[in-house]
């Protein structure tokens, strides 16, 4: 809703962030309508590409909008073009308040969407919500917001499917975590905090960030909750609000729609967290352009697992100073990767969908990059 410049990215599949997009910006001036293709690397002004690959269609404006339509080819083969996939594909939405384009400011949002492929169906089965109970986001930048709920244990249970429920543009990333006793804090109420991430007592059951939909667990597995041993039975929800205009008049529900099934499945589902959780390795020293840490999950700590570990998501974390992080899986002569984000952006942290099987005897290796300069 604009009658400025209006602008549309295919994003990294893996991070979803600006830098490593493609953009479509299109303009309609005295009439004319007009499209350009850009690229950038950066969280920068996108450059006009060498070939500009989208064709413009037809496009309109009137007092309040502006419309296009264009096309592109699936793969136009042009390195500063992202290839469309089959399946879910990261976009970034941006507009401008006038036809000269220059930085969109808080004009901008993120999404997944599928051009061509098989859509997501969710699981059917009963329902309950874990969100905040209106929470009033305080008039500043950044806000970690925690709220505890304890699940009833007659019975155990399978999560199957997790829904965002996103009631704010404020938004960051939402996570999900079990807990047992001695709980990082007492959170009955909602209420800014500290990460659960950090407490041993801890674990990731579910995580959402901006332009993420939701998620289903394979049909074989679910995540088990209830009663019984080895079931989830005290969540905590960590909402994390971007609140760059010091907004604070917005009271919040925020959460996720936890979708499950009294009839267990074969498998539970669990998180392996690899890498260093709990910040334990020096600090990264400054004034480093490509500074590079490797952690080793080695073949001496995967031969004690029982069975061989069927891997269906993955979920990289890094900080501000991180820009590329990957993870790779060794087995006997094979090295093939488990996740490889080349433009890290802490502020679009999601999970992506991968089949690997790590089987006893595997290393796998985390390597995380930063710049500090």
């Amino acid at each position: 809703k604009t009658t400025g410049w209006i602008g549309f990215g295919i994003a990294e599949r893996t991070s979803g962030s600006m830098p490593g997009a493609d953009f479509l910006i299109a303009y309609v001036i005295n009439g004319v309508a007009k499209v350009e293709d850009r690229w950038t690397e950066e969280k920068t002004t996108p450059q006009l590409d060498r070939c500009q690959d989208w064709i413009l269609i037809s496009g309109y404006e009137n007092s309040t909008h502006t419309v296009i339509k264009a096309k592109r080819a699936l793969n136009t083969t042009d390195s500063q073009d992202r290839v469309i996939d089959q399946g879910s594909s990261r976009v970034i939405l941006a507009y401008g308040l006038t036809d000269n384009f220059a930085y969109h400011g808080s004009n901008r949002w993120a999404n997944a969407l599928t051009f061509w492929g098989p859509v997501l169906t969710l699981p059917t089965g009963s329902s309950f919500d874990i969100a905040l109970t209106n929470y009033t986001v305080p008039g500043k930048h950044t806000v970690y917001a925690c709220q505890s709920f304890d699940l009833p244990v007659d019975r155990p249970y399978h999560a199957i499917a997790f829904e965002p429920i996103m009631l704010t543009h404020l938004l960051h990333h939402m996570l999900l975590f079990s807990c047992v006793p001695p709980y990082p804090g007492n959170y009955t109420v909602p209420q800014e905090c500290e990460t659960p991430q950090n407490s041993p007592s801890c674990s990731l059951v579910w995580a959402w960030a901006t332009g993420q939909g939701p998620t289903a667990l394979p049909e074989l597995a679910g995540y088990r909750m209830g009663g019984g041993v080895g079931a989830a039975y005290h969540l905590i929800l960590e909402v994390h609000y971007d609140n760059p205009n010091d907004i604070s008049t917005v009271i919040d529900n925020s959460g996720v729609k936890v979708i499950y099934t009294d009839t267990l499945r074969q498998y539970d589902s669990d998180v392996l967290l690899l890498g260093d959780q709990y910040v334990k390795l020096p600090p990264i020293p400054g004034n480093y352009i490509d500074y590079e840490v490797e952690v080793t999950c080695p073949s001496e700590c995967t031969s004690k697992f029982p069975y061989p570990l069927h891997v269906f998501a993955d979920f990289m974390h890094m900080h501000n100073y991180g820009t590329t992080v990957w993870s790779t899986l060794h087995n006997n002569d094979t090295t093939t990767y488990m996740n490889r984000i080349e433009f890290w952006d802490f502020g679009y942290q999601q999970s992506n969908t991968v089949e690997k099987v790590i089987y006893p005897g595997d290393r796998i290796n985390t390597h995380c990059k930063y710049n500090t300069e």
